[in-house]
C-alpha cells in the first residue's frame, strides 16, 4: 500500500465520523431565562394509588385496577407490601353500603419494617453528611 492510499483512507474515515450537529431550539420562555427551566415529574402509579387511598371514601380494588392497569393480586400486594409494610401507613378496610370492600389510609400507625428503617437511617445520615460537607 502506498502512502497516498493510507492518507486517503484516513481522510474518508474522518469524513464519515464528522457529523455536524444543529443546536436544539428552545421554547421562547426558556430562551429568555435558561435557569428557570423546570420539568414536572409525572406522578407514578403508586402516587396515584396513595392519593386515591387518602380520599375520605377510599378506593376499591376494582377502582385501583382501572386506574393503574394492575391485576387484583398486584393491587393487594401493593396494599400489604408497600402501603402497610414499607411506608408504615395504617390501612383501613370497610364494606360500603353495597358490600364492596373499600380501602383507605387512616394515619401512620406503625413503623416501616426493619429493612426500610435501615435504608431511611442510612439515607438520613448521608443527607446530613452532605449538608455538613457543603456548609
Amino acid at each position: 500500500m502506498t502512502k497516498t492510499n493510507q492518507t486517503s483512507r484516513k481522510a474518508k474515515a474522518t469524513e464519515a465520523k464528522d457529523t455536524t450537529t444543529t443546536p436544539a431550539v428552545l421554547p421562547e420562555t426558556a430562551a429568555a431565562s435558561p435557569t428557570t427551566i423546570v420539568t414536572a415529574k409525572a406522578p407514578t402509579k403508586a402516587d396515584k394509588v396513595i392519593t386515591m387511598l387518602r380520599a375520605k371514601t377510599g378506593a376499591t380494588i376494582a377502582e385501583i385496577m382501572a386506574e393503574t392497569n394492575w391485576q387484583a393480586h398486584s393491587v393487594r400486594g401493593f396494599l400489604s407490601g408497600t402501603v402497610k409494610k414499607k411506608l408504615g401507613l395504617a390501612l383501613e378496610r370497610a364494606a360500603d353500603e353495597v358490600g364492596v370492600q373499600r380501602y383507605r389510609i387512616v394515619e401512620p400507625a406503625c413503623e416501616p419494617r426493619r429493612s426500610e428503617r435501615r435504608r431511611n437511617r442510612n439515607r438520613d445520615a448521608a443527607g446530613s453528611a452532605n449538608v455538613a460537607m457543603t456548609a
